[in-house]
C-alpha cells in the first residue's frame, strides 16, 4: 500500500484512474455490451435522433452511434499503446547505448536524433504515413517513430547521470560485462523518468491518433475510431444530432486529461522535492482543520 500512497492521497489521480478503468473496461467488453453491430448499415434509418433502440442515434449510413463509440475506445487505445511501444522500443536501446558507450556511437546516434527532432512531429508522421499508406497500424508506427527521439534523449541523459555512480564502477571492476551492467545496474536506476514520459506520451499519442484518423490517415472505414467518428460527424453537423459530435470529442478530451493527470501525479511521486511539498501541504491542511 505504501508504494501507492501518491495515488490514494491525490484526489485528481483517483478520479483520472477511475475514468481510465472505465474506458479500459468498455474497450475490453465492447463486443459484449454494445447493443448493435458497429458496422451494420441501415440506409432506411440515417442520421436519426437518439432513441430507445439507438441511444446516440445513427450516423450517415445508419450505423448505431453508441455501439461505434464503445468499439472506438478499443481502436483508440490500441493505437496509443502501439505508438508508445514503438517509441520505447526504438528510443530506450538507442539512449542506453549512446549514454553508456559514448564516443562515435553517441555522436552519430544523437545527430540522427537531432535531425528527426528538427521536423514538426505531426508533419513527419503524415510524411511517414504517406510513404507506408493509410491505416491505423501505419499511422501509429509513424507516431511512435516521431516520439522515439525524445525518449532516446531522456534515456541518454539518465544513463549519463547514473553510470558514474559507485555501484556501476564496482560492477565493472568485478568483471561484469557491459550488457549486464546496463541491464542490472543502470537501466533499473534510470527508468523512472521514462515511465513518467511514457504516460505523458500516451496522452499525446491518443490525440495524434484522433488527428490522423480525423484527416483520413488513421483507422479506415468501416473501423470505428473516435477521431474518425468526430470527422464524419463534423461533415453532417448541420443535419445530424449534436450529440454525435460531442460524444467522441468529449471522450477524447476526458481520456487525454485523465492520462495527463495520472502522469503528472506519478511524476510528482517520483520527484523527492514535489513529494515533500505535497506531504507538507497535507500536514498543514490537517493542522488547519484541527485548529478549527
Amino acid at each position: 500500500m505504501a508504494r501507492f500512497e501518491w495515488l490514494w492521497a491525490d484526489t485528481r489521480a483517483k478520479v483520472a484512474l477511475a475514468w481510465l478503468i472505465l474506458v479500459l473496461f468498455v474497450a475490453a467488453t465492447a463486443p459484449l455490451i454494445a447493443p448493435n453491430d458497429p458496422i451494420e448499415q441501415n440506409l432506411t434509418d440515417v442520421l436519426s435522433e437518439p432513441s430507445g433502440s439507438h441511444l446516440l442515434g445513427t450516423d450517415d449510413v445508419g450505423r448505431d452511434f453508441f455501439s461505434r463509440l464503445l468499439h472506438g475506445a478499443r481502436v483508440s487505445l490500441f493505437g496509443s499503446f502501439l505508438a508508445v511501444t514503438v517509441a520505447l522500443t526504438l528510443g530506450v536501446p538507442v539512449g542506453l547505448l549512446a549514454g553508456y558507450l559514448g564516443g562515435l556511437f553517441d555522436n552519430v546516434a544523437m545527430r540522427v536524433v537531432d535531425s528527426i527532432l528538427g521536423f514538426p512531429a505531426i508533419v513527419l508522421a503524415i510524411g511517414i504515413v504517406a510513404a507506408l499508406g493509410p491505416g491505423l497500424r501505419n499511422a501509429m508506427v509513424s507516431i511512435g517513430v516521431t516520439f522515439s527521439p525524445s525518449v532516446a534523449r531522456l534515456m541518454r541523459g539518465q544513463v549519463l547521470a547514473t553510470k558514474n555512480h559507485l555501484y556501476v564502477d564496482a560492477a565493472e571492476q568485478f568483471g561484469s560485462p557491459w550488457w549486464r551492467t546496463i541491464v542490472r545496474h543502470i537501466l533499473p536506476n534510470a527508468i523512472q523518468p521514462i515511465i513518467v514520459q511514457s504516460a505523458l506520451l500516451l496522452a499525446v499519442a491518443f490525440l495524434a491518433e484522433a488527428a490522423l484518423s480525423f484527416i483520413g490517415l488513421g483507422a479506415q472505414p468501416p473501423t470505428a475510431s473516435w477521431g474518425a467518428m468526430l470527422s464524419r460527424s463534423a461533415q453532417f453537423l448541420t443535419v445530424s444530432p449534436s450529440v454525435q459530435i460531442y460524444a467522441p470529442g468529449l471522450a477524447i478530451t476526458l481520456t487525454v486529461l485523465a492520462i495527463n493527470a495520472l502522469g503528472d501525479s506519478l511524476r510528482d511521486s517520483l520527484d523527492p522535492v514535489a513529494g515533500t511539498e505535497r506531504r507538507t501541504r497535507r500536514i498543514l491542511a490537517r493542522l488547519a482543520k484541527t485548529e478549527k
